[in-house]
């Protein structure tokens, strides 16, 4: 009667495991997950929620965050609310709220778990906003070497 106990509550528990992972792989968990590593530069984190293409983004992303000037000090994580899913069998889009702006994010079932899937195709628009962010900070840094420059001729006299 014990082993037959024994038997039954492992059982229960392998149940109740299973029914935990499933419920924690839905593509709106999995987005969450991901935006929120994401948000605090946890980027080794947020990769394990990618396939291969949002991990090479993930990448990009660091290393433009690690450069001087970048976005590399800590920063107030956007609030994240109302995940929807539609899910098209192994694809689904995640529409969420970003600090009140909607914001979408594509994800794809591979081998039975979720990952979120930016493509490259993705991509432009990251690079457009960082090549604009790029044009204000070489403007900016002119603008220093230049008082640089007058506040070193008027220490010169």
């Amino acid at each position: 009667m014990k082993k037959l106990f024994k038997v039954a509550l492992v059982l229960l528990a392998v149940i109740a495991m299973n029914a935990c992972n499933n419920s924690a792989d839905t593509p709106e968990s999995v987005a969450e997950s991901f935006l929120n590593h994401l948000g605090k530069k946890e980027y080794e984190e947020a990769a394990a929620y990618g396939t291969e293409a949002t991990k090479k983004y993930i990448n990009v992303v660091e290393h433009f965050a690690s450069m001087p000037g970048g976005d590399a000090e800590e920063v107030e994580v956007a609030e994240i609310t109302n995940l929807i899913a539609k899910i098209n069998g192994d694809a689904a889009v995640v529409t969420y709220m970003a600090d009140g702006q909607e914001e979408q994010l594509d994800l794809v079932k591979v081998d039975g778990k979720w990952l979120v899937n930016i493509s490259i195709d993705d991509w432009g628009n990251s690079f457009d906003e960082a090549e604009e962010a790029g044009e204000v900070l070489e403007g900016a840094l002119g603008d220093v070497d230049e008082v640089v420059g007058e506040i070193e001729e008027e220490k010169a006299e």
